[in-house]
């Protein structure tokens, strides 16, 4: 899709500068002055220069720039609040962390709410240098991920410290399309 959207962006360019190149021939480029060609060469570098800024923000726009944002990997759809988002309107900024703030309980039909306060549960992030997750750490619990081949290795492992220290572990293999 970004590179469609790319291509008609470059055809739609070529079309502009091959209707302003017309237009300018319209009259006879033989009965023109030297004074006036060099006006009308300059004000086509002038289009130029625009329409390929024009370009390059559609490019950032649709994330196929060749510099990436260190936030969000290389592409974003828009920004609101500074938040990066996707097309189809999920964030793609990478999570820091993570913290519950409030909790309730439904008991005997009556809701109690809570607030969390010190110690609060937080999750922790972790990246590799390609900007993919590959672990969280939550109290007892650690996700690991690893990569191969469009298929995605998630790990949990599961930390017991009560009678001294048991750990479990499962791994599942996801495969993408």
């Amino acid at each position: 899709m970004k590179r469609s959207l790319i291509n008609l962006g470059a055809i739609i360019v070529a079309f502009i500068i091959g209707v302003a190149i017309n237009n300018s021939c319209a009259d006879s480029l033989e009965n023109m002055s030297d004074k006036e060609l060099r006006k009308l060469v300059l004000q086509l570098q002038e289009e130029i220069k625009s329409l390929k800024s024009r370009v390059a923000k559609l490019e950032g726009k649709t994330g196929s720039s060749s510099s990436s944002g260190s936030s969000v990997g290389g592409g974003y759809a828009f920004v609101v609040d500074g938040i990066h988002f996707n097309l189809d309107g999920t964030y793609c900024d990478p999570k820091d962390y993570a913290e519950t703030v409030s909790s309730y309980q439904i008991i005997n039909g009556v809701r109690i709410d809570s607030t969390y306060s010190a110690p609060s549960r937080i999750i922790s992030y972790i990246y590799d240098s390609y900007g993919r997750l590959t672990g969280t750490i939550q109290d007892n619990l650690e996700w690991s991920y690893s990569y191969s081949n469009k298929t995605v290795y998630q790990t949990i492992i599961t930390k017991n410290i009560s009678n001294g220290v048991t750990e479990t572990g499962t791994t599942t293999a996801i495969h993408l399309k």
